[in-house]
């Protein structure tokens, strides 16, 4: 048994991927273990046919996801070390007063993660949005509810939302419900800004520290590697119409 190629980045996973997807089941069937990035290993019988290709399209699939995760980039980032910040200063989130804070993205890409830290005991909406401008909320690209735990908590993005380095966004924290009174915790490392705080529906800027977040992306995997899966998907399908 021989080590598939490493890969340290998504540009080297089509060579890889190709090797794997459309490697002879005369080769193939020798390989008794295949590891990929040492994440998990998968034990191959030697067996025939169709299983070959659902087998490889499989470690294929895991081979791109492990090089997306491989690939996160930090868009905006204003916690300290280990993700601390200011337990004490806060700005209010509740029924009068909702929050944008304004970053500018250093990627180009999908988003993954936003992390936040807000006070416990209350249920909050959080909204990615596009600039308007600097002055008001644009178009909303992806939004969370979920309730605050008073420490850094990541919430998961869908990859609907995406970004482009360079461009200004604003990441809005408000109250899910009228009853929901809350705080969107300061950062500890001397970030300031000039953000958004509403009252009566109208938003107003204030320049001052700014709450405490963190927005990471992924490159979107290359049409060229999705295309080898697409063949591979389609190599699959045929043989089980054959059959």
């Amino acid at each position: 048994m021989g080590p598939l190629p490493q890969v340290n980045a998504l540009g080297g996973v089509f060579p890889s991927l190709a090797k794997l997807v459309f490697m002879p089941d005369t080769l193939f069937k020798h390989y008794d273990r295949i590891d990929l990035f040492g994440l998990y290993s998968l034990h191959v019988a030697r067996i025939e046919g169709e299983m070959h290709l659902v087998v490889r399209l499989g470690a294929a699939v895991a081979l791109v996801g492990a090089s997306v995760a491989a690939n996160a980039q930090v868009a905006y980032n204003n916690f300290g070390s280990g993700d601390s910040f200011d337990p004490v200063g806060n700005w209010s989130v509740d029924s009068n007063q909702s929050l944008m804070m304004p970053f500018i993205s250093a990627t180009t890409g999908n988003v993954s993660l936003v992390t936040v830290a807000l006070f416990i005991n209350a249920n909050y909406t959080a909204s990615l949005e596009l600039d308007n401008n600097g002055s008001n909320p644009g178009t909303v690209l992806e939004s969370w509810t979920f309730s605050g735990t008073g420490a850094a908590q990541a919430l998961t993005g869908d990859g609907s939302a995406s970004l482009v380095a360079g461009d200004n966004y604003w990441l809005e924290i408000d109250p899910a419900t009228a009853n929901d009174q809350g705080a969107w915790n300061r950062n500890s490392i001397g970030a300031t800004g000039t953000f958004l705080f509403s009252s009566g529906g109208i938003w107003y800027p204030d320049t001052d520290t700014l709450s405490v977040f963190r927005v990471e992306t992924v490159a979107a995997p290359e049409p060229f590697t999705l295309s080898a899966l697409g063949v591979g998907l389609l190599a699959l399908a045929r043989r089980r119409r054959r059959a």
